[in-house]
């Protein structure tokens, strides 16, 4: 089985008026070919070919369910006393002949490797916020030592693990994990703050689109690094000088 999906792309009108416009200025608005009051594909329009290929064996776990007209239909299985109808609900089809204990491992198996790879995407994201949430703070974590840039870097992982951990599972459901990642990701936090190199002082946010603008290899002129210069030195005053 297969066939042809087909969308056309639809411009908005700010789009066909600037086109109007560029054909305008080139002298091409109203030369009209045979070709143009034909359809056919143009920019922007999507058009593939397809095929599907169903399985002729399907193992299913659910509920069979008895419908009003005397039907069999099979349903997800909710598994009562098991905290909510989301989290009882079991209902998979999986190709080929599979028992219920493999068709439960097989999903759980690749529920833990999506985990896996979205905490891998977390961690990498993780690299370059940290150094910019240490520009905000009036830090150069990129100056520091190894260790501190490790800490600020497990500090952002952890906190934005447990934030994702709160939003998906709720304050009732592992509570305690959610805590001590929270309680961990602010420890390291703290320790990369008080260890890293200080510099930046004023003016946070411009440090941060500055260092944004350097990273995209923006023009010099969009960003003006001279504000963003190194802290005077917290510990003798100026004109202070050893006898």
């Amino acid at each position: 089985q297969g066939g042809y999906f087909f969308s056309p792309h639809e411009s908005a009108t700010s789009s066909k008026l600037f086109n109007y416009f560029a054909q305008y200025l080139e002298g091409s608005l109203f030369d009209w070919q045979m070709g143009d009051l034909m359809p056919s594909c143009t920019a922007g329009d999507v058009r593939f070919r397809y095929e599907v290929q169903d399985p002729t064996v399907v193992s299913v776990l659910g509920m069979l369910r008895k419908q009003d007209d005397e039907r069999l239909k099979i349903t997800p299985r909710t598994m009562h006393g098991i905290g909510d109808a989301n989290a009882a609900t079991i209902g998979l089809v999986h190709a080929g002949h599979s028992g219920a204990r493999a068709m439960i491992l097989a999903e759980d198996s690749d529920s833990k490797n999506r985990a896996h790879m979205v905490r891998g995407l977390l961690f990498l994201w993780s690299i370059p916020a940290s150094r910019l949430a240490g520009v905000a703070l009036e830090r150069e974590l990129s100056e520091s030592s190894f260790a501190t840039q490790v800490e600020g870097v497990f500090g952002l992982f952890l906190a934005l693990l447990g934030a994702v951990w709160l939003l998906v599972w709720g304050e009732t459901f592992g509570a305690m994990e959610t805590t001590l990642v929270f309680f961990t990701g602010a420890v390291f936090g703290y320790l990369a703050l008080k260890s890293a190199v200080r510099k930046g002082a004023g003016r946070r946010w411009h440090g941060v689109w500055c260092r944004v603008a350097k990273w995209a290899n923006a023009p010099p002129e969009w960003r003006v690094e001279d504000s963003y210069v190194p802290a005077p030195p917290t510990g003798n005053k100026l004109g202070e000088g050893d006898d």
